[in-house]
């Protein structure tokens, strides 16, 4: 499995994702293959869609520093069809559990993408063709912070994320590890 890292920055809250190396495929399920490639837990921003509708006509398309500072909690996912024929995927559940196994919380998904080559992250309609591998992205809805103790806050919080999809007709559940690096709290006076 690869290592995936983030930059944490003073403005927003990255997740770095490791696994430990294994000798065992990824799950496959409904013909094709899974696997968490990598999740940033953060904020939830705004979508460019939404965004856009509460500007004022005329507005600067620019985007302002509030906007820069929001950083995405997300999700990527490597799929690899073995089977023949187109199959659908939809996402049921992403849960985030701690380190002791005990439920956090449910993680909404949304806007699904996928890597285009010269386009980069564009709309998915979430089917796979026979063959075919994607490179896919999930918005999700930010953990409930206030809810965990030093969650955001501590070195070494360690969650794990916990994926049940819908691969054609067959579910399939699929984990991840997490450590929260540590971010300096803002400087602010009181």
């Amino acid at each position: 499995m690869r290592t995936t890292s983030w930059v944490v920055s003073a403005l927003a809250l990255a997740s770095c994702w490791t696994a430990p190396k294994s000798t065992t495929p990824p799950p496959t399920a409904g013909g094709v293959d899974v696997e968490i490639a990598s999740v940033t837990l953060a904020d939830d921003c705004a979508d460019p869609t939404a965004e856009m509708s509460r500007r004022a006509p005329g507005a600067s398309e620019d985007m302002n520093m509030g906007d820069r500072a929001c950083e995405q909690t997300a999700m990527q996912l490597s799929l690899t069809a073995t089977g023949g024929g187109p199959t659908q995927i939809r996402i049921a559940k992403v849960e985030l559990l701690g380190a002791d196994g005990k439920p956090l919380g449910v993680l909404e998904s949304r806007m699904p993408t996928v890597w285009n080559e010269g386009n980069g992250y564009v709309a998915w309609d979430q089917t796979i063709a026979g063959g075919q591998r994607v490179q896919a992205s999930y918005k999700l809805s930010a953990p409930d912070w206030g809810a965990i103790p030093d969650g955001r806050w501590n070195a070494s919080t360690t969650f794990h994320v916990r994926v049940t999809l819908v691969l054609g007709t067959q579910e399939r559940t699929i984990e991840k590890q997490a450590i929260v690096r540590a971010m300096m709290e803002p400087d602010v006076v009181t």
